[in-house]
């Protein structure tokens, strides 16, 4: 069955200036692909992402994602980016570190991205590196429901309402 996402991100501190929801779509007949729509609430803008799993996960190598974001918020420049990710397991407890690039078009060179998930059961705690800045998270899942709470290097706090269908 294919999978639907529809998830917001809201830094309440800047007045709406940082909200986005985002639909994602996962065809059943594709699940290596992803295509998404984003609404940034202001300025009011509707903007594609979409990426590809180029070589799924091995046990001796990542899988390869490839895919294309926007630069930042207000930005129509295209950011095309390509990461590398692996899951460990310890006991119950499963950690997602993956290390990537991605291709700023006003950036004169290429920014280096990573992060680390761990997960234990519907709990989950991170950390993602945007080339930019460090951005921490702290979330659980309750059935199809997901919520989270974020913090930025530059002390701005967000949370996220998801939910799969």
């Amino acid at each position: 069955m294919s999978e639907w996402r529809l998830t917001t991100f809201a830094v309440p501190a800047e007045g709406g200036k940082f909200t986005r929801t985002y639909l994602w779509y996962r065809p059943n007949e594709q699940p290596r692909l992803e295509l998404g729509l984003i609404y940034l609430w202001n300025p009011d803008v509707w903007r594609f992402v979409g990426n590809y799993m180029v070589a799924t996960e091995s046990d001796a190598l990542p899988s390869v994602t490839a895919g294309f974001a926007f630069q930042d918020t207000f930005s129509e420049r295209i950011a095309p980016y390509v990461t590398f990710a692996k899951h460990f397991y310890l006991d119950e407890v499963t950690f997602e570190p993956y290390v990537g690039l991605v291709d700023r078009a006003d950036e004169s060179h290429v920014h280096g991205i990573s992060g680390l998930r761990i997960s234990h059961g519907d709990v989950f705690v991170g950390l993602q590196h945007t080339g930019h800045e460090l951005n921490a998270y702290l979330g659980a899942g309750f059935g199809d429901f997901v919520g989270s709470i974020w913090v930025g290097e530059r002390q701005k706090y967000g949370v996220t309402f998801g939910y799969r269908f």
